[in-house]
């Protein structure tokens, strides 16, 4: 059986808590939100989500970029000038207008841990279609790829035991296990590829390419956040659980460490070490998220190419502190 992980290293690390969950045989799409660069969103009213807000219908406007955004940009234009050694991309949006900015924003990396968010939404929507699958207790085979981890969880996925498939969709997303992840696209492979082609994004046709392509940029992956914000694809109740799974994250050294305890974070991260005869030539490091800024929720995707991950972390902190005090100041 082919392994999403190879017998080297990490060849690919595509790589809970039990909340009520309603699973729609048929989930009603509700509109996604086009290129323009800025419209009017009409969101449901009195809807008891915290993480979600999905969208009634989508209107034209013709007003300019807020402020913030302008300012935004103007911020990212100058990450280059103090990146040092470190490549950076970077995507912003405003969830509530629409407007953008990026730096480096299609610049393509691997996406590594990141890819089990849609691994998580391929699964949500396979269990919409699938009453009881969720339930179902798989065991885990011997192979304990957590032990190659460069941040390792807190908990883990042992092998030998038999879980449900619930349990590790929750130990994938919060604890970023990969013997979750391992045994989930072994199960289904073909769900990650049916996520990737539903938000036009091409998974590559071969593990290897896969594990190792850069193949996915900011605001690729950025639409995967988007549209679980909009209910655009899993509907209102599972969108609302895959966010709170994300906003549970056991980790909070890059997006989350400079940012303020109260304001909610629905976030992953991803990191990839590459090693050629012993030595490291390439780290690679990234966090995406939305940030629920009161009033301003927006989403960040921060992607880097370095040698050194704490310096790397320590980047993407650096950035989402200075995006969060440009919201708070101009989104007043």
């Amino acid at each position: 059986m082919p392994q999403i992980l190879n017998n080297k290293a990490l060849y690919f690390v595509i790589l809970g808590e039990f909340a009520a969950i309603i699973f729609l045989a048929n989930v009603k799409r509700t509109p996604r939100p086009s290129v323009k660069s800025s419209y009017r969103i009409i969101r449901e009213k009195g809807t008891h989500y915290t993480f979600t807000n999905p969208i009634v219908s989508i209107q034209d406007s013709d007003g300019a970029d807020k402020k913030m955004s302008q300012n935004i940009r103007g911020y990212l234009s100058n990450l280059g000038q103090n990146s040092g050694n470190i490549k950076t991309a970077v995507y912003y949006k405003d969830l509530n207008d629409n407007t953008s900015a990026g730096y480096n924003q299609d610049d393509t990396f691997i996406p590594a841990s990141l890819i089990k968010l849609p691994m998580l939404i391929g699964y949500l929507e396979y269990a919409g279609q699938n009453s009881g699958f969720l339930s179902q207790q798989v065991t885990v085979p011997g192979n304990d790829y957590n032990k190659l981890e460069n941040i390792s969880p807190s908990s883990t996925i042992e092998p030998g035991k038999s879980y449900t498939i619930k349990d590790l969709l929750e130990a994938m997303i919060i604890s970023s296990d990969n013997n979750a992840l391992e045994n989930l696209y072994q199960m289904h492979p073909e769900l990650l590829k049916k996520t990737f082609s539903e938000d036009d994004i091409t998974l590559p046709d071969s593990i290897e390419k896969i594990a190792m392509g850069n193949y996915v940029s900011p605001k690729m992956y950025s639409n995967f956040l988007e549209t679980l914000y909009n209910a655009s694809d899993l509907g209102a109740e599972n969108s609302e659980y895959a966010l709170k799974l994300l906003s549970r994250i056991d980790y909070n050294q890059g997006l989350t460490a400079r940012l303020p305890q109260q304001v909610e974070v629905a976030h992953k991260f991803g990191e990839r070490k590459i090693e050629e005869n012993g030595q490291i030539t390439e780290q690679q490091f990234h966090e995406c998220g939305i940030v629920y800024y009161p009033g301003h929720p927006y989403v960040l995707c921060v992607m880097t190419k370095g040698q050194d991950l704490k310096t790397q972390q320590d980047r993407v902190a650096e950035i989402s502190k200075d995006i969060y005090d440009i919201v708070k100041k101009d989104g007043k």
